[in-house]
């Protein structure tokens, strides 16, 4: 197991007994995962554009967003973190902030950084302030979706 950032640490602490060590099978797009237990994931406080909804189509950066995903947690063990107040979805899906196992870099807001996905503030949770800060530092170096004028 990688070393345990204090992100986590904090995480942890602050969710006690609501973190779970799990393998990402498949990334259905920038901001959904699939566990081996068959659990699919959206992932809390960030919105990636869309690539395969129903209503909707592809969206500027969509396909980046979901090969990021792919790149960077597809295969590979992440610890969930669940926040007691958002648990799902009103899709079913379960809600949580997904940290990499190899370095503890907690990969929602690792897609805003990067410029691959926004802060989604419709529903509070715990991170909001440092995501909206992310969004901003990625719209600043105009990486990622902000890289088009």
């Amino acid at each position: 197991m990688g070393k345990i950032s204090l992100a986590v640490l904090t995480a942890i602490i602050l969710f006690a007994n609501t973190a779970s060590a799990e393998m990402v099978v498949k990334c259905l797009d920038g901001d959904t995962i699939r566990l081996d237990n068959g659990t699919t994931v959206r992932l809390l406080g960030v919105d990636t554009p869309e690539t395969v909804h129903p209503r909707k189509p592809i969206e500027f950066y969509g396909p980046e967003a979901s090969q990021y995903c792919k790149d960077e947690i597809a295969g590979k063990s992440v610890l969930l973190v669940y926040d007691p107040k958002n648990k799902k979805d009103k899709y079913g899906r379960t809600l949580a902030y997904v940290y990499r196992e190899e370095d503890g870099n907690l990969f929602n807001q690792m897609i805003i950084l990067n410029g691959y996905g926004r802060a989604y503030t419709k529903f509070p949770f715990i991170f909001k302030e440092e995501f909206l800060r992310s969004e901003e530092h990625a719209r600043n170096k105009k990486v990622g979706l902000w890289s088009k004028e």
